[in-house]
């Protein structure tokens, strides 16, 4: 199969994907992941900021959630 393409972006974390929808603007993109968007970092917030920003908030919270995310991706 032979696909023709202006940018051939690797990777679909939040990086890949704004940079391909800036450049979708001019340019013919194709995307290659390694399985699909869903399993990427960005996807599941791992290596995203995350911040307390309320009273019912806790740090605690982010950490939990955290470890328990990355322990389900193997």
């Amino acid at each position: 199969m032979d696909v023709m393409t202006d940018v051939l972006v690797i990777g679909s974390g939040i990086a890949a994907l704004q940079a391909s929808r800036f450049l979708g603007q001019h340019f013919q993109v194709q995307i290659i992941t390694k399985s699909s968007v869903k399993m990427s970092s960005s996807y599941r917030a791992q290596g995203g900021v995350a911040a307390v920003t309320s009273q019912e908030d806790h740090p605690n919270f982010h950490i939990a959630d955290t470890l328990n995310v990355s322990c389900s991706n193997k």
